[in-house]
């Protein structure tokens, strides 16, 4: 084994696409050195594998069984006999996956998903490997599985004090593990807007109920009733996973408020930033939140930003500076705060600016990933 090389293995569970996952593959080639050597490995096929390979990276599909690879988050159970079943389900890929880690000489896991690290951690913790585990979101880790999986990891990244400080209140003989590093995105073209026929109003994320598209409609209306008649964008798609049920209400809900011409799914895109720039105000209603890159994003284009306050939300938006920070589930308020942004174009334009200078000064895709390699240098074998 050539001294010094540090091999990572980045082992992702659930190649979906989203925010970790798009943090994840900038990791998978920004760390790449002549003294780092990135390997990715997935236990099924998903969106994120094609990117993967188009960035130049191999991807080994290591199959796990199918009733493990069908369990979703909120699925997984505590008790002795589910455990006993899954291990005995799991038992051959854990054995491919030990023969990779063999093979490519690997001394260092990443995972960036609680399924990930709960499936892998302890095995590469086993092996007498290092482990860095990536918490993206608000995870509930107050059970065995969240204690197995916190204690099976050399250092814990979360993208926001808040996060870091409610899980070192639940493990205080852990709490040195836990670093945080805030997400980053790559620069994006700024230019000032040019004036926009109609009010425009985006939103990005999956079509799921957590992300409370139905608010964003629920605003809109209000709006309408005052006599403003604004557009609204829904940029993104529902999981394949994902029961039907939650996008047709929200096809049936703008029906029904006779918004079928004012909001606008526009369902999944791969590059949002062409349809944010002919927006004026960027969006997110979530129930909760990690540190959503989708904000980043809007930030980097000079977009004003109304969010939820949840999760590592404040430690983006500065309330009423680069936007406005609302209750979770609360459509009145989020129309207000449209009301007041319409209403008062010199104040959009100015947040705008403004969550442009933050995202420079702090959210940069060169910050973030630096961060993250200073953890793993503080790991590295």
């Amino acid at each position: 084994m050539e001294i010094g090389v540090k091999r990572i293995l980045f082992y992702e569970s659930r190649p979906e696409w989203g925010g970790a996952q798009k943090c994840e593959l900038e990791l998978l080639t920004a760390l790449e050195s002549d003294s780092v050597e990135t390997y990715f490995v997935t236990s099924t096929m998903g969106p994120m594998n094609s990117r993967v390979n188009a960035a130049g990276k191999q991807v080994t599909v290591i199959p796990v069984h199918p009733n493990v690879d069908q369990i979703r988050k909120g699925q997984v159970k505590t008790g002795l006999f589910f455990l006993l079943v899954q291990v005995f389900y799991i038992v051959p890929h854990f054995w491919k996956v030990m023969a990779f880690i063999r093979k490519n000489q690997i001394n260092l896991v990443y995972t960036s998903q609680f399924r990930s690290q709960l499936l892998i951690g302890w095995l590469a913790k086993l092996l007498g490997l290092k482990v860095v585990w990536h918490i993206h979101g608000e995870e509930q880790l107050n059970n065995l599985l969240g204690k197995i999986s916190a204690a099976s990891a050399d250092k814990i990244i979360v993208v926001s004090q808040t996060l870091a400080d409610r899980y070192k209140e639940l493990f205080p003989k852990q709490k040195s593990k836990f670093v945080v590093v805030k997400n980053g995105v790559d620069d994006m073209t700024f230019a000032p807007k040019k004036e926009l026929p109609v009010f425009t109003i985006s939103t990005v994320g999956t079509i799921i109920e957590g992300k409370r598209q139905d608010l964003a409609i629920y605003a809109v209306a209000e709006l309408a009733k005052k006599g403003h008649h604004v557009q609204l964008n829904i940029i993104g798609e529902k999981p394949p996973w994902h029961p039907d049920e939650y996008k047709n209400s929200l096809l049936e809900l703008a029906a029904q408020l006779n918004l079928t011409n004012s909001v606008n799914f526009l369902g999944w895109v791969e590059n949002p930033s062409d349809i944010l720039h002919q927006s004026h105000v960027f969006i997110l209603p979530s129930d909760t939140e990690g540190m959503p890159l989708s904000i980043i994003e809007a930030m980097a284009l000079g977009l004003p930003c109304i969010s939820t306050n949840v999760g590592g939300v404040p430690e983006l938006i500065e309330d009423g500076k680069t936007g406005f920070l609302i209750k979770p589930g609360h459509a009145e308020e989020l129309a207000d705060k449209l009301m007041l942004l319409l209403e008062q174009r010199a104040l959009c334009e100015r947040m705008g600016q403004q969550a442009r200078e933050r995202y420079e000064s702090q959210f940069t895709k060169n910050m973030f990933v630096k961060g993250v390699a200073g953890v793993v240098d503080t790991v590295s074998p």
